[in-house]
């Protein structure tokens, strides 16, 4: 596998992030935080959402005290980024969810799942936006998984990311050489996201692709 390769691969990991508005949200602090971020940050810097969370975890021992501090005291802390009230009212609400299902609010319960259990659980919450879910998720290699199935496998080839492998285990392990292990879990997870309801195996919608403009794939079908 060569320069060009690689070039592909990361120019279709950054389409995919870029088009989707999707941040780089750093997981070192851990999901929920990660999780928080991703919420904080719609409107808003990465930077500044940071600089939040960093006032909301100084002015509280866990999340648990979190969930229950008032939503008008967390929207002070909020203070420089977009709709701080809005946001603390949804975090509240996040996190009442999260306790009242689990009774978990470091997200244990979801140590090793796939990265579709983790997605579908945030989706059923109701106050986080597909963005939030996917960023979150993006988060989490090392907390959850993902398998180059046939969907992956489809999609990325499409995108002209050819790893020479029809096995999952091989493709996946071919993916990394090429532009590392926590970006080929991130590409896998956003072509699996593609494979959906836009780039199918029969009748893809490539109008409606967020990528179509640089999908060779697409290219191809509209100039034959």
């Amino acid at each position: 596998m060569g320069s060009n390769d690689r070039k592909r691969a990361s120019a279709a990991l950054t389409a995919l992030r870029t088009k989707r508005r999707l941040k780089l949200v750093p997981a070192g602090g851990g999901m929920m935080e990660a999780l928080l971020l991703a919420l904080v940050a719609q409107g808003s810097s990465l930077a500044a959402a940071e600089r939040a969370l960093a006032k909301i975890k100084a002015s509280v021992v866990n999340w648990n005290e979190l969930r229950v501090t008032q939503a008008k005291e967390v929207a002070a802390l909020l203070a420089g980024v977009r709709e701080a009230p809005g946001k603390a009212a949804a975090i509240h609400d996040v996190l009442s969810s999260i306790f009242e299902e689990t009774h978990d609010l470091e997200f244990g319960f979801l140590e090793g799942a796939s990265t579709a259990e983790a997605k579908d659980f945030l989706s059923g919450l109701g106050a986080l936006t597909d963005e939030m879910v996917d960023e979150f998720v993006l988060a989490g290699r090392g907390h959850f998984h993902i398998s180059a199935d046939g969907d992956v496998v489809r999609v990325l080839r499409r995108l002209g990311v050819a790893a020479r492998s029809d096995s999952p285990v091989k493709f996946e392990a071919a993916l990394s050489e090429l532009v590392s292990a926590e970006k080929a879990y991130q590409l896998m997870y956003l072509a699996k996201r593609l494979a959906e309801g836009i780039c199918t195996a029969h009748g893809p919608k490539c109008p409606e692709c967020p990528v179509v403009l640089t999908c060779p794939s697409a290219k191809k079908s509209k100039d034959g």
